[in-house]
């Protein structure tokens, strides 16, 4: 229906005329449609030539957004992306971050989950799940399988956020599948993009979800409009009654119908609009080429030969000739397209949709090498569905097989080239490339594709000159010049290549020696034009892969400027050929066709290897192998009557071995599944440019070995005396890590050391590696080395001194107690209660010899008695001096208090002071055990390379818990002793119990913030001398004065000297 109005449309007639206006009414200045995109697409194909204005109410697909293919298009509604970007700014400004998908499956739908991934996960969010519509799928078609698959999604605890992106038509599909399978929906938010026109009690699953529509206003007057439409008014509209019945739900004749009355609402009726059939006209084999100098023309003779080599061959098409035209473009797109015309109508005068020659059948077009052209050719040939086959890169945006669904491409893809481009600059290790492209839709994949790919060997841009007419290109090419990258990619066509060298001859600018890098398919010229030509000496250039013509050197042999008599280039060609003419000149030799082309003036390589014969000479094998897949499936005598869009199924399927013994077969988007060859440029002092092969990428290859290359074979510009080294920051050498500059490219980095702890042993890496915790780095941070065990041992010089300090203690201690022992029933010994003097002694040998169980190796038994034993023997020499100074306070004030206080005495309270005191401290070490005891470990924090094998105290607060316990008992020691100070000399003990008092708690509380500040075998070292120093405290306060008295002045130690006052 769509093409009929179209047709009808341009021909004002029902009867259509294609590319005739047979009324003679109104002149057709727009079309306006929609509101689908496929709608417009096929509208936009059958307008296109005719360019009349055609104006789209709906979303636009983004490929039809090229100005190029469709010049009179355009959208009356925002561009696609924005109603994408829409909905993620949506979600972001929620914060929502866990959003399900549901889209259309196609090109359409596609797009919205790539974009809407990347900008929800720009705002730290996630797609959930991902559901894609059939685009083709009816609703009688919808399966159990697509209902249940639908049901599991939403049935699982999942995301509460979905966005529905579709067309009414997808709406429906999922209305009709959650009622038909009784799918109950949990709370959900949608975010609809439309609304389809169904039942409103379908929509309640909708309730309180989020819609975005185009911005809209009432539209003037149209309220009014509406209220004085009648159907009579418009006699020649066959939907004016239709839907006044199904507005009112009546019928003419039978019941009348009012019409629309006030407020009546009626969305409009457009005509739905579609794509025109192809018209088929019978012609013959065609080429169209760019140029026919005398570098191009050997691609035309190889094309010659592959036609003529087929026409001979017994297997291939027997009983079947092909025959050929070939059209010159002149660099015209306009003239090539007046060439297809030509083929198209059989005649010199064009008649569109006609062909008024009789003759052989138009089968193939084969043309290249620009985009542009193809791009042209394609426009015209796609309505017809004649096959295309183009020799040059094709624009992956015209690589849709809906828009252009017969043409080939004979080369491999642009995106296989510029991967080979980024697989070779892996290759090397270059990290700093500069790239100059065409400032096009062209250059811009290739800067997007080419740093997405550089960046995963680690490379950066170092600059992007996007080659513009209107550029200042000389403060470019200064600009060029002072940047540090020595490699850089010419990436664009062969007259980008043609521009940049004239810039570079006209300018007079001496370029620094550069590794280029080349992907045009230009033909260097026999002898340098320009003096800048030398600059690719030692460049690497990728062209697509090809191999010697078989018969094409003995073909260039027998070929004779005769044999073609209506082709007038041919001898033009012989005479630059041969520096001959064919006139009688007396300066030149004079051109007789019998010479030889082989021995030419031009290279070897230009005859036999031109730049694009392969990729000609494959293109004809491929038509001539569908052509005789084609025959092979009917009779010799229906050929004729056959259809050129025939053997696009044939070609799509093709695969077979040309004759130089090369797979040939297309991918799925149309384009040869070949290779590209890697070929070295190396200039001669004749200023001749040969091209050495040094390499070779295949796509297709095994991973690991895409990329040959003979890095031998290439000889690098004259500056590079071998292997060119690119970077923006020198490799960080092992024991420094990367820092990314600020604002500059990831490329561009500073080496810092790495921190302590870390090494980082290989060249150029990322971030430093943490050493385990038995090992260290070393002193060059570039190697783990493993610690070495350690603990406080006896032949440690400071275990050494403790030891020492600690048998010398408890061996004086020994002696103090074997004096008392020795002299008890002295007067000075009884006057200080023996029992409680002896308690104390015992208890401070006890603390000295504990000490020695914090030296040496920690085990399990060791680590459970240090401390222990240390805290109850400590326990026991606090509440005996407690217990001392009691008995001295009670001693004076006894007397005073009375008969029953000095029984009390007598009875042992002494006694049980010290026994109380101990059992306190015996239940602390008791929870101690029970709950987390102290246990050996190996320490490998505090010492950088040593391993301290330690006791760890278990529960830190019960150790300080007995450490706080002592302190009160040498706090109450110390009030009770100061408040006895004023007691008679002689009897005074409770001085020296003050002083012992002071210097233990001095000890401890020093030794608390030195505990806790220490680690390893400093803090074991740090409480041992705490244990000694408080105990020689107690010993050399309490026990000095009386150890003197008894050796030294024995005359004070009788009763007359200790009564005295």
């Amino acid at each position: 229906m769509a093409q009929g109005g179209i047709w009808e449309l341009l021909a004002v007639t029902r009867k259509v005329v294609p590319n005739y206006h047979c009324g003679g009414g109104h002149k057709l200045i727009a079309v306006i449609e929609g509101p689908t995109a496929t709608l417009s697409l096929g509208i936009a194909t059958m307008l296109g030539p005719y360019q009349h204005p055609q104006l789209s109410y709906g979303l636009l697909n983004p490929a039809l957004r090229s100005k190029v293919l469709f010049p009179a298009l355009y959208g009356m509604v925002p561009h696609e992306s924005f109603l994408l970007s829409g909905i993620a700014r949506l979600i972001q400004h929620f914060n929502w971050r866990w959003v399900g998908l549901m889209a259309s499956e196609d090109d359409r739908g596609e797009r919205a989950v790539e974009t809407l991934a990347r900008e929800i996960g720009n705002g730290g969010g996630c797609i959930a799940f991902t559901w894609m519509f059939k685009q083709s799928i009816n609703y009688d078609e919808l399966s159990f399988q697509k209902g249940r698959e639908l049901q599991g999604i939403f049935q699982k605890p999942s995301a509460n956020v979905t966005v529905l992106y579709g067309t009414p038509h997808h709406m429906m599909i999922y209305l009709i599948l959650s009622t038909s399978y009784s799918i109950w929906m949990r709370g959900q938010v949608w975010i609809l993009t439309t609304l389809s026109e169904v039942k409103t009690s379908d929509y309640m699953i909708f309730h309180g979800s989020l819609l975005l529509v185009r911005h809209k206003q009432e539209i003037p007057g149209f309220q009014d409009f509406l209220q004085r439409i009648k159907p009579r008014h418009y006699p020649a509209d066959p939907q004016r009654k239709r839907s006044c019945t199904t507005k009112w739900t009546c019928f003419y004749v039978v019941k009348s119908c009012p019409g629309p009355g006030v407020g009546a609402h009626r969305r409009p009726s457009f005509p739905f609009l579609g794509v025109g059939l192809p018209v088929l006209i019978p012609g013959v084999l065609g080429a169209a080429t760019t140029n026919t100098d005398v570098n191009t023309y050997p691609q035309l003779l190889a094309f010659v030969h592959a036609v003529e080599e087929i026409n001979r061959s017994p297997h291939l098409l027997p009983n079947i000739s092909l025959g050929f035209h070939i059209y010159d473009s002149v660099f015209s797109d306009e003239t090539a397209l007046g060439g297809i015309w030509g083929l198209l109508s059989g005649t010199r005068k064009v008649v569109p949709n006609y062909h008024c020659g009789e003759g052989n059948k138009l089968i193939a077009v084969i043309e290249g090498p620009t985009a542009s052209f193809s791009l042209g050719v394609a426009t015209v040939l796609g309505h017809y569905r004649y096959p295309q086959l183009s020799y040059g890169l094709l624009d992956p945006a015209r690589r849709s097989k809906v828009l252009f669904p017969a043409l080939y491409g004979m080369v491999p893809s642009e995106s296989s080239l510029l991967s080979g481009v980024a697989r070779l600059i892996r290759h090397f290790d270059w990290r700093w490339v500069g790239l100059i492209t065409s400032d096009d839709d062209r250059g811009e994949r290739a800067v997007e594709t080419l740093a997405r790919e550089i960046a995963k060997g680690g490379g950066c841009l170092a600059f992007t000159w996007m080659f513009k007419n209107s550029d200042n290109r000389r403060h470019l090419l200064v600009s060029f010049q002072k940047s540090s990258a020595n490699v850089t990619v010419l990436h664009g066509t062969t007259g980008l290549i043609t521009d940049f060298r004239k810039l570079l001859f006209w300018s007079r600018i001496k370029l620094k020696g550069q590794v280029w890098i080349l992907t045009a398919q230009e033909e260097f010229p026999a002898q340098a034009k320009y003096s800048s030509l030398h600059i690719f000496h030692g460049s690497l250039l990728l062209v697509g892969h090809k191999r010697e013509i078989p018969g094409f050197q003995d073909f260039l042999q027998r070929i004779k400027p005769w044999h073609y008599p209506g082709d007038r280039n041919i001898k033009e060609f012989w005479r630059r050929a041969h520096d001959c003419s064919w006139l009688d000149a007396s300066w030149l030799p004079q051109c007789t066709g019998e010479e030889n082309l082989t021995n030419s003036i031009f290279p070897k390589h230009t005859l036999l290897s031109p730049t694009w014969g392969y990729s000609l000479y494959n293109a004809v094998y491929t038509v001539a192998h569908a052509l005789h897949a084609a025959v092979s499936r009917q009779p010799l005598a229906n050929v004729r009557g056959s259809q050129s869009w025939q053997l696009l199924h044939f070609l799509t399927n093709m695969n077979f071995t040309n004759p130089a013994g090369e797979d040939l077969f297309f991918d799925g988007n149309g384009d040869l599944a070949a290779g590209y060859d890697v070929l070295n440029l190396i200039s001669s002092p004749k200023k001749i440019l040969s091209r050495v092969p040094v390499g070779s990428f295949h796509p297709q290859a095994t991973l690991g070995h895409e990329l040959i290359i003979n890095k031998s074979a290439i000889q690098w510009a004259s500056g590079f005396k071998q292997l060119p080294y690119s970077v923006c920051s020198k490799k960080c050498l092992p024991g420094y890590r990367k820092k990314i500059r600020n604002g500059e490219p990831a490329c561009c980095f500073d080496c810092v050391p790495c921190t302590a702890g870390e090494v980082s042993n290989q060249s150029g890496m990322e971030s430093c590696c943490q050493c385990m915790e038995d090992q260290y780095a070393n002193e060059h941070r570039n190697q783990c080395l493993p610690k070495v065990i350690t603990f406080l041992a006896f032949d440690d010089s400071l275990g050494l001194t403790l030891s020492t300090l600690a048998i010398s203690f408890s061996l004086l201690t020994a002696c103090v107690l074997v004096t008392f022992v020795q002299y008890r029933d002295s007067p000075i010994v009884k006057a200080n209660n023996l029992h409680l003097s002896y308690i104390l002694l015992i208890s401070l040998l006890i603390c000295f010899l504990s000490s020695l169980m914090f030296i040496g190796c920690p085990t399990k038994g060791t680590c459970l008695l240090q401390q222990t034993i240390f805290a109850v023997a400590f326990a026991v020499t606090i509440s005996s001096v407690l217990a001392k100074t009691i008995t001295v306070v009670l001693a004076f004030k006894g007397p005073e208090m009375g008969h029953r206080l000095r029984t009390f005495l007598r009875n042992g309270m002494s006694n049980s002071v010290v026994l109380l005191g101990a059992l306190v401290q015996v239940l602390l070490c008791s929870v101690w055990l029970g709950t987390s005891p102290p246990f050996p470990q190996n320490n490998t924090q505090t010492e950088v390379r040593q391993i301290v094998v330690q006791c760890n105290e278990g529960s830190i607060g019960i150790f300080f818990g007995t450490l706080g316990y002592l302190g009160i008992l040498a706090a109450i020691s110390f009030t009770v002793a100061f408040l006895a100070r004023k007691l008679p000399d002689s009897f005074n003990e409770a001085k020296h119990i003050s002083f012992s008092m002071v210097v233990f708690c001095c000890v401890w509380i020093s030794f608390i913030p030195a505990y806790l500040s220490s680690q390893g075998k400093t803090a074991v070292a740090i409480e041992l001398f705490s244990i000694l120093a408080s105990s020689a405290g107690i010993l050399a306060c309490i026990f000095t004065p009386k150890v003197f008295i008894i050796l030294v002045r024995p005359d004070r130690n009788s009763k007359k000297f200790l009564r005295r006052k």
